[in-house]
Order: C-alpha cells, then structure tokens, then sequence
C-alpha cells in the first residue's frame, strides 16, 4: 500500500511538468517552423495547406525528441522540488531509498518510452514519407509565376548533386504574359558559376517527369570562378536552357525507409539510422535514471547551478550520439558496437551517482554507529 501511494506521488510530481514542457517545447518548434514555411508561402514555392501538412508532419517527428527531453527535465525538476522542501530528507528517514525513487521515475519512464518507440519506429518514416511526397508534388506543381518578384528563389530541381544548382531572382513579373522581368539566373557547377542576365524570361514547365526549360531574350551569360574572376561568354537576343525535371521525387530516403526494411540492410546509413531508432526509447528510460541522482540538492543550494550541470549532461550526450552516428555511416566503425559505442558513458555516469551517494550514506552510518558504542 505504501509502495503504491509513493509510486502515485513521484508519478504526478513527475507528469504535471512534463505535461507542460511538452506543450511549451512543442509550441516553440511549432512557432519555429511556422515561420520557416510562411516564409516559402510568401515567395510563392508551396501552398497554405501544404504549409500545415508539413508543419503537422515535422511536428510528429520532432515529438521523438522533445519527449525523452521533457521527461530528462521533468524528472530533474520534480525531484529537485522534492529535495529543497525536504521531501527526500523525510522519505529517506521513513526507509525510502534513491533506488527506490530510481524505480518509480524508471517505471513512469517505460510507458512514455513505449510510445517514444512507436514514434520512433512507425510514425517517424511514415511521417518523412508524407513530407516527402508533399515537397515533391509542390515542386511538380511549381510555376515561376507563383513567385514574388524581387526575392532569391532556389529551385528544386530534381537529380542534380550537392553543390550544384539553380537561383533564379527576378525584379518584376508580367503575369498577363506569363514572363518574368530584369532575371538573373545562376548555375553553381562545382567550384564555378555560370550568371545568365535577361530582359526578360519564361518559363516552359512541360508536364511531369518530361525537361524543362528557360527562355531568355535580350541579355548576356557570365562564367564566373570562385576566386571572383568572371568572364563574358554570351551575348544573345534569344537563348534557350533545358531544366532537370521538375518531377515527383521517388528515390530512396532512408528516414522514410520502413524499420523492417532497414533492419535487413547492410549499408552503413541504413544500420546507423535503424540503430538510431531503437536507441531512442533507451534514451528515454536512461534519461529518466539520470536525472534522479543529478537532481541531488538541499535547501541552500541554488537550482540554477543543477540545472547547468544536467544541461551539459545532456548536451554531452546527444553530441556523443551523434559523433558517433557519423562515423558508423562513413564506416569508420563496425555495426557493432556501432551507435551503442555512445551509450556505456552515461550508464557508467549513472552507476556512479548513485553508487556514491549510497557509499557516503553507509560512511555515515557507521560513523553514527560507533558514535554510539
């Protein structure tokens, strides 16, 4: 019955600030992101509605994060509050120990981590597939005359490599005759740039899955190095450019890969992401263990300063991961130990919170004691 009634407690003080950190780190990503995608709404590359989508979809995906960390600081706050009222002080002197404190925040931290595993594992690659899909509609649907004059604007042209592309900048558009007016249009190749410059310009974007291409009529071309040096390579009445398509993307993508279909891969990026799927819930639940024993303070003592310390803690961490997430997708390290590689550390760092808080309580044991011998 007592057991029952401490699980109750440490779970509420537990879940009323995680509940609110959920809701505040949720509305600040939303925010964030909602600016991102008005920003291309108002330069005219995707529409309102597919706005909403993504902001929903990245919303869904940023979840596998914000809630292993509002749990880290949820914990660390309620058992903080706890040790500065004296609370652990007097469930300590009832025969309430830090391991059992442990246990209650562990087992809260199996449920939340049960759904952390969900997210991770199911609506995580469902949700990539989704944004995926919308992105590459858009850029089927894109029409240059969407645009807002006067704005840069990086077309996302389908198949060309990293490094290379198009910004198309245009400071007047006749829309009656569907031409853009003063353009310029950069193509980065590598370490050099070709800058066509034209009176005026149109746009021929065919239908799906067929070239696309640019007219331009009265200007020059520029090939220009990075270095700075530039050279005058074209002066032209009427030139004419063909486009990648502008096509529904279907190539692989191994964040919207099915977990079952990576589990059987044997690519370096498909173990590291798989890995990074399962580790998530662990994540959650060594989290939840940490948190316990770093929450460690008493009255006097400020909580700023335990916060900093669980802050870089964190930081730690999902740096480590992530270090370690790179070198395992460039091979630099075997599937195994793999992304497991980051994870003895904060165990070991946990192990020895606790155990020294319970060797410094069995040294004042004893010294009171013999004390009374």
């Amino acid at each position: 019955m007592h057991t029952l009634i401490i699980d109750r407690y440490l779970s509420k003080e537990i879940l009323r600030p995680f509940s609110l950190g959920v809701v505040l780190l949720t509305v600040i990503f939303v925010g964030y992101n909602l600016s991102v995608q008005l920003g291309q709404v108002n330069q005219g590359l995707i529409q309102t509605d597919t706005a909403i989508r993504l902001i929903l979809l990245n919303t869904l995906i940023a979840l596998e994060i914000l809630l292993p960390t509002a749990l880290y600081f949820s914990v660390l706050s309620a058992v903080g509050r706890m040790h500065k009222d004296s609370e652990i002080s007097a469930l300590q002197a009832a025969g309430v120990s830090e391991l059992r404190i442990v246990r209650s925040a562990f087992m809260l931290a199996v449920t939340i981590a049960i759904g952390v595993a969900l997210l991770s594992m199911v609506a995580r690659p469902w949700a990539y597939r989704e944004g995926y899909r919308l992105e590459s509609e858009e850029a089927a649907d894109f029409s240059v005359l969407n645009i807002e004059p006067g704005q840069f604007i990086e077309l996302n042209l389908d198949n060309h490599e990293e490094g290379n592309g198009y910004l198309l900048f245009a400071n007047g558009i006749d829309r009656k005759n569907e031409r853009l007016q003063d353009v310029f249009l950069q193509h980065q190749q590598g370490t050099e740039a070709t800058l066509i410059y034209a009176q005026e310009a149109q746009f021929f974007p065919g239908s799906a899955n067929a070239e696309q291409r640019m007219e331009f009529y009265h200007g020059y071309a520029y090939n220009i190095h990075q270095d700075g040096a530039w050279k005058l390579t074209l002066k032209y009445k009427h030139f004419v450019i063909q486009l990648p398509e502008l096509a529904i993307q279907s190539h692989y993508r191994r964040k919207a890969e099915p977990t079952l279909q990576l589990m059987q891969s044997t690519r370096y990026q498909d173990i590291a992401e798989y890995q990074g799927r399962l580790a998530t819930p662990i994540t959650t639940l060594i989290f939840a263990v940490l948190a316990v024993p770093l929450s460690r303070s008493n009255p006097r003592r400020s909580r700023f300063s335990l916060f900093f310390v669980a802050l870089l803690v964190y930081v730690f961490f999902f740096s480590s991961v992530v270090i370690v997430k790179n070198w395992l997708e460039k091979g630099q390290i075997d599937a195994f130990p793999g992304l497991w590689l980051a994870y003895p550390l904060p165990l070991v760092l946990g192990f020895a919170l606790l155990n020294t808080h319970t060797w410094r309580r069995y040294q004042h044991w004893r010294r009171c004691h013999r004390a009374k011998l």
